[in-house]
């Protein structure tokens, strides 16, 4: 899959982030944020593509 937007997979900084943002260590852990920072979407659990597509759409 092509993405044309920015991918971070956390290594050594993932454990930091998943406490920050709430995780409670479980995976998969996706953090979504606008174009200033700010985050939009959070969800801890299996992330289907249209759920994606909508959040990212719902950004533009």
């Amino acid at each position: 899959m092509g993405l044309n937007y920015v991918s971070l997979i956390g290594l050594t900084e993932g454990p930091e982030l998943m406490q920050r943002y709430g995780s409670a260590g479980q995976l998969p852990f996706t953090l979504v944020f606008d174009q200033t920072g700010v985050l939009r979407y959070r969800k801890t659990g299996e992330l289907r593509a249209a759920e994606l597509s909508d959040w990212l759409t719902g950004l533009l």
